[in-house]
Parts: structure tokens; sequence; C-alpha cells
């Protein structure tokens, strides 16, 4: 053996480029996770009955929460629209690229809390509370069995 060989052959190998590439991929494939869970939870789910929009609160004190709110929340803008009338709540939602408003479920407001679900597969649930000033709702969203992520929505004019 020459030498060189032996110098060739006796080098550490350079292992950061194997796990560069595994990293790349682990990346790669959350992404597309990330995507397919959109896209259906996206889309309503024709196997669960729609609930009533209508909540059962009576609490008039909660109409801070009365209005539209904006947020941003897997990739897309979303909007909502809380209503009191005669003292029952009702809500509606629409995503930006929807063509028309679907209703909220499991609507639950009191004084300065709301929350709801989206009818989707899995369910995505929504406990928000709003700030002092009354133009903010922040709080948590969770994929039922996947993941809870932060969330905040502003009142628009």
């Amino acid at each position: 053996m020459s030498t060189f060989q032996y110098l060739r052959d006796s080098r550490p190998k350079r292992t950061w480029g194997t796990s560069r590439l595994e990293n790349i991929g682990n990346v790669m494939i959350f992404s597309l996770a990330m995507m397919v869970l959109s896209a259906v939870i996206m889309s309503p789910s024709s196997t669960t009955p729609a609930l009533p929009n209508r909540a059962a609160v009576q609490n008039i004190e909660g109409r801070a929460t009365e209005g539209v709110w904006t947020g941003k929340f897997l990739q897309r803008d979303w909007t909502f629209d809380f209503r009191n009338e005669n003292g029952a709540w009702s809500g509606k939602y629409m995503r930006s690229d929807g063509k028309s408003w679907l209703p909220l479920n499991e609507l639950s407001i009191s004084e300065r809390s709301v929350s709801f679900s989206i009818e989707s597969n899995p369910k995505v649930s929504f406990s928000l509370s709003i700030d002092a000033e009354s133009r903010n709702l922040a709080g948590v969203a969770t994929i039922d069995g996947i993941a809870a992520v932060p969330f905040s929505a502003a009142r628009q004019p």
C-alpha cells in the first residue's frame, strides 16, 4: 500500500453532508405533512353533522366580542363575524379563498372570552380572549389530536 493510499483510507469520513441531506428531507416531509393537513382541515367534513350555530349564552357583557375579526391561520386569512340578536349569539367564518360564509359550531361567548369550533376533520377548536381595548383576540387554535397553535385576530372597522 502506498503512502497516498494509506493517508486517503485512514482519513475520517465526512458525515456532515449526509446528515444535512437527512435534515433537508425531514423538513420536506414535515412541510408536505402540513400541506396535507391544511387541505384536510380546509374542507368541511361530509360525515360530521353540522351543529347549530346559535349560542345559548345570554351574557350581554360579552358585547365586546360582537363584530368582524380577521386573523391568519394555516397560511390563510380567516374572517370571523360574531353577532348578538336578542341575547342569542351567532357566528360565521370565511377563509380568504372562500366564496361563502360557514357557521361556527359550539360557540360560547362570555364577558371577555370566546370559544368555538369549525366543521372539519380533524376538528379545529378556538379558545380566545379579548384584550382590554377590545381590539384583539388572542389564544389557541387546537387541531384535534395533532397540535395546538397560537392564534390572534384583529377587530375590523
